[in-house]
């Protein structure tokens, strides 16, 4: 699990991009899953869990935008990040 607690300062992108490159299963959240829409990335070795707020952060779009359609949100998560 990566996220919770980890912020967004320079030690915290390095931690994030060193375990996201990794190869290994994780679950995404938090400040990691903000990080993960400055560093966008695909891959299916992971879950990502979101609140309305991160999905409009990872989707370039805002919070009314996913709670619009919250459907169409999470396949538009899974085309573009896995």
């Amino acid at each position: 699990v990566i996220g919770p607690g980890l912020g967004e300062c320079d030690w915290a992108k390095d931690i994030f991009l060193a375990a996201i490159t990794s190869q290994l299963p994780m679950v995404i959240d938090a400040s990691a899953l903000r990080l993960l829409a400055q560093f966008p990335q695909m891959d299916d070795n992971w879950i990502l869990t979101p609140h309305p707020g991160e999905a409009g952060s990872l989707l370039s779009c805002t919070t009314q935008d996913i709670q619009d359609d919250r459907y169409q949100a999470a396949v538009d998560l899974q085309q573009q990040y896995g």
